[in-house]
């Protein structure tokens, strides 16, 4: 049979984000995906919190409004807002240092729009006697807040330390329920590479297959060792187990600088049926004075409850698919090495060993889909050279050298509506990859 070659596209580049986004000295990041667009909440100082707007993940311009102009128990430091949707309305919690001390408790507000203004309440949400920073909520069979005891006034065992805790609230969402209950503090070596103090802060937290997992970042936020670690458990409310390895954390070149430095405090949200997380990092990792900047990539979970992250990147990946239009076919094959269709670019330190390695694979379908691009991640630096075979008798080059080595690299390919429904990928000698996205419009 004869092969004819496939004649290649040219991307279109408003289909990609690179990181980190354009908005710098900020922290703690919370996007909301809402009506036309995405709205974005973050730490940037002084007595309240703005409110950036995009109608893509593409870019963010860096306008932005006041979301939150002023709380009345508070005057300054007002940190880590989270805002989510729940009965109609826009709820934002928050932290902030109570008027006449340096003591931080977390605040409620609420508005009818997303990008506000808020109105904070009256007092505090929780006060406890102690610091308590980096408010999260959590809805299930009711609503849930997390936060983490400050380490600014806390010394378990003479050793200053953040703790995560979480409690029942009201569904008024203005009064707890019960006492709080620790549920995660820095146990394992990775955690604790920044000596005294100890830090599990920034917590929040997904159920997926009637499991709850809690993200915690570790370590000091102006450094190259803040991270993200997971804890799971069958409650909201713990025990939580941690997984032996972070699931997020910075990377490096071959040489040992530092490309994407301390990604941390993250949260999540979803766009159409992918998950992403929203992070920051150090702008400059190096001078350790903590300027962060915006950062997100995709998420999810493997078939056995690993979670993981595709972070941090700093190469171009797609914007969400529902943007677009689009879908990843790959999760309609019948046949498909798992590594290449479960989502997972192998980044995150607990996907190390899910790649594929061969010089053949074979992804069918059990009828034709629609593909105009196919996205290609190795699993990891090698530069391997083949070729991909579009339903036996189409071709295309694949070369893994091409395409650099920034965090998150891919191969992109491009061409016109094609349907498919066989897909074989040769390689001259044995190749690593971690992740085949064929894209194509969205069925009905």
């Amino acid at each position: 049979m004869a092969v004819t070659p496939v004649e290649l596209q040219k991307a279109d580049p408003s289909w990609f984000f690179s990181n980190p986004q354009a908005i710098a000295s900020i922290g703690d990041p919370c996007i909301l995906p809402d009506g036309d667009g995405y709205f974005l909440y973050a730490t940037k100082g002084g007595a309240g919190f703005y409110c950036w707007h995009t109608q893509s993940l593409h870019q963010w311009t860096g306008s932005y409004k006041t979301a939150l102009a002023g709380t009345p128990w508070a005057q300054k430091k007002h940190w880590a807002p989270e805002v989510v949707k729940h009965d109609g309305k826009y709820v934002m919690v928050y932290s902030a240092a109570i008027a006449g001390s340096e003591r931080m408790l977390p605040g409620i507000a609420f508005s009818c729009r997303p990008e506000g203004p808020f109105r904070a309440v009256e007092k505090p949400l929780l006060n406890l006697g102690f610091s308590a920073i980096d408010a999260s909520l959590f809805f299930d069979d009711r609503p849930y807040l997390l936060f983490s005891r400050d380490c600014s006034e806390y010394r378990p065992g003479g050793i200053r330390q953040s703790h995560t805790y979480g409690v029942a609230l009201k569904e008024d969402l203005l009064e707890t329920e019960g006492n709080p209950v620790l549920l995660s503090r820095p146990e394992l070596p990775w955690e604790c590479l920044s000596k005294e103090p100890l830090w599990n802060e920034g917590g929040c937290m997904l159920k997926h297959n009637a499991t709850y997992y809690l993200f915690c970042s570790a370590n000091y936020f102006a450094t190259k060792h803040y991270c993200v670690c997971c804890s799971s458990s069958p409650s909201p409310l713990g025990p939580f187990t941690k997984f032996r390895l972070p699931v997020l954390v910075s990377c490096e070149d071959q040489e040992g600088n530092v490309l994407v430095g301390g990604p941390g405090h993250n949260s999540f949200f979803w766009v159409g049926e992918e998950l992403f997380t929203a992070y920051h990092s150090l702008v400059s990792p190096e001078e350790k004075d903590g300027l962060r900047q915006l950062c997100y990539d995709r998420a999810g979970f493997h078939a056995d409850g690993t979670p993981y992250i595709n972070g941090p990147t700093l190469a171009p990946q797609l914007v969400p698919l529902k943007e677009l239009g689009r879908e990843n076919k790959s999760r309609y094959a019948c046949v498909c090495p798992p590594a290449l269709n479960d989502g997972d670019i192998a980044l995150c330190a607990l996907s190390k060993g899910r790649v594929w390695r061969g010089t053949h694979a074979s992804i069918r379908f059990d009828r034709p889909v629609s593909a105009e691009m196919i996205v290609i991640y190795p699993g990891d630096n090698g530069s391997e050279k083949g070729y991909l075979l579009l339903n036996s008798d189409r071709s295309m080059a694949v070369d893994l050298s091409a395409i650099g080595q920034l965090p998150g690299r891919n191969l992109v390919l491009t061409f016109c509506e094609t349907k498919l429904w066989t897909l074989d990928l040769f390689f001259e000698k044995e190749a690593s990859l971690s992740e085949v996205m064929i894209v194509g419009k969205a069925e009905p």
